[in-house]
């Protein structure tokens, strides 16, 4: 009696106790039987006659031990199977693992962790000095682009007037119709019908040349930036998102209302 894979023709299911399959063990034996078992550890199958007494005696012995010891193996496969299979199960497993790296810190040479740390602490501090490069490259923009926008639409005007100008377009940083970025508000375009052209939000963007900012107007116009960017300014302008000088009317004005009127500027929203 062996625990084989080839076995033709099943008799009897072995998933009950040890006694059952040696009873059924020592009646296939008596029959002239050679027990044979399957992969799993319990099926019990004709595997061919033995033909004498020697034969019997050896089967019905042989295929006890080799039931029993199966069928414990049966029993230890499925315990395994039920206990992966429950989610608390994998606590014990990281508990292990963090033992087995106590272990190895205790035992082997320090030196290859020293250097894993070193090489994890300097790609966290190349990460961290990338980030900050990057914001302080983005903020440098912003700045520079709303301090433009606010030298050359509002240079002659009252501080006041100044900060009107930078909060326009921060308002329409954050209006989902326009751009999400300062300097993509600033150098916006659409396309006008009447004029058959695209058309900047800003007109001092469509020049192609200008004047290169200098002196206190453009040391003030990059404080008005910074502040407006900081919000160290309250908002006085209630969502305003358009503003003209005070000698046109575009004909976007008629029918609205304006919210303010700073210096020689009318802002609506």
């Amino acid at each position: 009696a062996t625990c084989s894979s080839e076995s033709p023709v099943s008799l009897v299911s072995t998933m009950g106790v040890g006694p059952v399959a040696a009873a059924a063990a020592g009646a296939a034996g008596a029959a002239g039987a050679a027990v044979t078992l399957s992969p799993d550890g319990c099926g019990m199958f004709i595997g061919g006659f033995l033909g004498h007494n020697q034969g019997l005696l050896f089967a019905a012995l042989f295929s006890i031990s080799r039931i029993n010891e199966c069928i414990q193996n049966r029993l230890r496969m499925l315990r395994r199977q039920f206990f992966r299979s429950r989610p608390y199960r994998r606590v014990p497993l990281l508990k292990r693992w963090w033992r087995d790296l106590l272990y190895l810190w205790s035992t082997g040479s320090r030196l290859p962790w020293a250097l894993a740390a070193g090489a994890l602490v300097a790609v966290m501090a190349f990460a961290l000095l990338m980030q900050s490069m990057i914001f302080t490259d983005m903020r440098r923009r912003d700045v520079t682009c709303l301090a433009l926008n606010v030298y050359h639409e509002a240079r002659g005007e009252p501080l006041e007037g100044q900060f009107g100008v930078a909060e326009v377009t921060m308002n329409r940083v954050a209006h989902p119709r326009y751009p999400d970025s300062v300097c993509e508000v600033v150098h916006q375009k659409r396309w006008d019908y009447l004029r058959k052209r695209y058309v900047s939000a800003f007109s001092w963007t469509e020049f192609d040349t200008l004047e290169e900012p200098e002196g206190d107007a453009w040391q003030r116009a990059l404080s008005v930036a910074q502040a407006t960017l900081d919000g160290d300014r309250s908002t006085a302008l209630d969502g305003a998102v358009h503003y003209h000088a005070t000698h046109i009317r575009p004909s976007w004005s008629r029918g609205k209302r304006p919210v303010a009127r700073i210096g020689r500027h009318l802002f609506y929203r």
